[in-house]
């Protein structure tokens, strides 16, 4: 394939894109995997419900019988740790 990609085919071409477009999501996602499971349980618990199931801090806190502040508290360190592991902007300094 890569062959017939210095030929210029442009449909191998556009499949070598979508290939690498797949590999990138897929380390992508590894590597939020292994920054989720860098956070300790509580943490990744408040993250996870937060941002995937969209519950707010307060249900989040009734939910794990701890306080608000603490989930609130809890979820910016979390960011924190997650901005740190993938790199990037971190707007929870």
């Amino acid at each position: 394939m890569a062959f017939l990609i210095l030929l210029g085919c442009e449909e191998f071409s556009s499949i070598s894109i979508i290939v690498s477009n797949n590999e990138e999501q897929i380390i992508n996602k590894l590597e939020l995997t292994r920054a989720l499971l860098s956070l300790e349980k509580i943490e990744r618990e408040i993250v996870v419900m937060h941002v995937v199931a969209g519950l707010k801090h307060s249900e989040i806190g009734k939910a794990l019988c701890i306080p608000n502040g603490t989930v609130r508290w809890k979820y910016r360190l979390a960011l924190k740790k997650l901005f740190k592991q993938i790199g990037g902007i971190s707007y929870a300094q």
